[in-house]
Order: structure tokens, then sequence, then C-alpha cells
């Protein structure tokens, strides 16, 4: 299940590259993606602070990504939506490989 949950992940720090690279948001994926990993692995936490830096989102443990991206995906804000769900992404495998 890990591997899963982990390729998922990946697919989603691919789709933040391209989005990057000026490739449109595809909300519908990244919703997706972020439902199956809440499906199997839970969320993360409550506490929410959407307004962090991308650093400090990284380091604050106690923060809810999965909210945080369903927040910038709700805004259409593509720079917070990419932050958000690729370092959601990166926590989630971090978290896994624990």
């Amino acid at each position: 299940m890990n591997e899963y949950l982990i390729k998922i992940s990946d697919e989603i720090e691919k789709e933040c590259k391209a989005i990057e690279a000026g490739k449109k948001v595809n909300k519908t994926f990244l919703k997706n993606a972020i439902d199956t990993i809440k499906m199997f692995h839970g969320d993360v936490n409550k506490n929410v602070n959407c307004n962090m830096s991308s650093k400090e989102l990284y380091e604050d443990k106690n923060n809810n990504y999965v909210s945080c991206v369903e927040e910038a995906l709700e805004g259409n804000n593509k720079d917070k939506i990419v932050e958000t769900a690729w370092r959601y992404a990166q926590y989630v495998k971090e978290k896994l490989a624990r």
C-alpha cells in the first residue's frame, strides 16, 4: 500500500512541475489524488495555517496539508496550488518512509 501512495505522491509532484511549466491546473486530478491518499493514509493533522511560507509549511508538522491544498484549489491560486500540493506530496513520502 505504501508503494501505491508514494506513486500517487510522485504523480502529484509531476503535475506540480507541469503546472509550473505552464500547464493548466488539473483540479480534478489533484483532488482525486489527495482524496485517495486521505482514504488510505488519513488526514495528517487538524491545525490549519495555510498562509505560511513554503519553508514554514514544510516544517510545521501540525499543519493540515490537505486543507491547505484544497483551499488553494478553491482560490484558483496557481502558485499556492503548486507550493502546497508539492509540499504535501513530500510530507506523505517522508511519513511513509518512517
